[in-house]
């Protein structure tokens, strides 16, 4: 899991990167979405792998059938239900994330510079460039 979402989200934005404005910020919000069920999940895995293990430890055949199953069943039925509740509520879902990204990024635009000041942060020398006019164009 923890190599499957950022190489997913990487994926994303390298196939998409050459496309329009508008393109990737609809990537934007789906990854956001990604992310929103993806963690959702990783609650159900957790959860089942707490009952599998407990279920051998005990050495329970019919307790590890049991948590097998559901957990199937947990599954398919949250797919069902989180695919329902997007599509009855797909556009005041999509505006919550924009609004959401647009406040948290207005939130680190505030307050990103007090931060800066309140550790005291020095500000680095400027440094010459490669493509500084010193430098030999012909490469001699």
């Amino acid at each position: 899991m923890a190599v499957w979402l950022p190489s997913c989200k990487h994926f994303c934005f390298y196939s998409t990167g050459s496309f329009e404005t508008e393109i990737l910020a609809a990537n934007a919000v789906l990854i956001q979405f990604h992310y929103l069920i993806a963690y959702f999940f990783d609650g159900f895995a957790n959860a089942s792998s707490i009952l599998t293990g407990k279920s051998i430890g005990a050495k329970d055949g019919e307790l590890y059938k049991k948590s097998i199953s559901l957990s199937w069943q947990w599954s398919i039925y949250t797919s069902c239900l989180l695919a329902l509740v997007y599509y009855l509520n797909k556009d005041w879902i999509m505006q919550a994330f924009i609004v959401f990204s647009l406040g948290r990024s207005l939130f680190l635009l505030l307050y990103l510079p007090r931060l800066n000041r309140k550790l005291k942060f020095k500000k680095r020398k400027q440094s010459t460039s490669i493509h500084s006019s010193s430098l030999p164009l012909d490469g001699t």
